[in-house]
């Protein structure tokens, strides 16, 4: 057991219980209080609670929140640290800016996985192009994402056209071109929206634990998978955007290739767009 900080009263072991290993090991906080502050630094020892996802200050009678743990980070020896995952997977990221492997030349990461591309590398940024293999953080109930977190395009290979709408939390126009979008194809078999939410205030790039609220918020589908795009780097370094703007839409069809992309206004008529050269896979194929 780790020695106890010469500050500790009756008052405070009551709060904290004992400590194990570095981490509040009671139930007494089990969750961040309500009341919590959060400091920027403390002058007592650096605790974890017990689900690791919070880091506490141990320097009075009540322990004082310095910081939560956010995406894939758990708090290990009184600091937040990004925890690496490549279970089931073989390729892609591991969450923390490492790789879990890389696929053959034909092949591209689809959800871990490798799977025939496309076209892994691309062929260029603008129309008529084929787009290179990107993956995506997304949300836990978007479709295709399984127990890895993330969505990739190479999954759509061959399976159909793929709609990206690119908006914001702070966009006011993008719900009602989130509407028109799911008017226009949200029933159709062949064409899937992805939704890439790329910033929350302008400038200000979001967090994975924003893509729920936003799905909440807009009413996205469950069929609907909502990737996290932060300051939309993603799909500007793999599309050209021609002077951008929100909302923004991708449309690519079966071979990943870009069909049209472009500004759309604030309720956008899509009835021209399904009709766009080969946006739709054979279905001979």
């Amino acid at each position: 057991m780790p020695a106890m900080h010469e500050g500790l009263t009756a008052a405070s072991l009551a709060a904290l219980a004992v400590l194990v290993g570095g981490c509040l090991a009671s139930s007494a906080v089990e969750s961040v209080p309500a009341d919590a502050t959060v400091l920027p630094s403390c002058t007592g020892a650096r605790v974890c609670d017990v689900q690791r996802r919070n880091v506490f200050c141990q320097s009075g009678a009540t322990p004082t929140l310095l910081e939560s743990c956010v995406g894939p980070a758990l708090c290990v020896d009184g600091a937040c640290q990004c925890q690496p995952s490549c279970s089931g997977r073989v390729c892609g990221g591991d969450g923390c800016g490492g790789r879990c492997g890389e696929c053959d030349d034909g092949f591209a990461c689809d959800a871990g996985l490798c799977a025939p591309a496309c076209h892994p590398a691309g062929t260029g940024t603008q129309v008529g192009d084929v787009v290179e293999s990107l993956e995506f953080i997304a949300d836990v109930a978007s479709p295709g994402v399984g127990g890895s977190g993330r969505w990739s395009l190479a999954g759509r290979c061959t399976r159909g056209a793929t709609l990206f709408i690119e908006s914001a939390v702070w966009c006011d126009t993008c719900a009602p071109a989130l509407t028109a979008a799911f008017a226009a194809f949200g029933a159709r078999s062949d064409v899937q929206i992805v939704v890439a939410l790329g910033e929350t205030t302008p400038g200000v790039p979001p967090s994975s634990t924003d893509l729920a609220a936003y799905r909440d918020a807009m009413g996205i589908p469950s069929s609907t998978p909502i990737v996290l795009d932060p300051l939309f780097e993603g799909l500007a370094s793999a599309i050209d955007h021609a002077g951008g703007g929100l909302p923004f839409f991708i449309w690519l069809d079966s071979d990943l290739r870009i069909v049209a992309r472009g500004l759309m206004g604030g309720a956008p008529d899509f009835a021209g767009l399904g009709d766009l050269p080969r946006p739709i896979a054979d279905s001979g194929n």
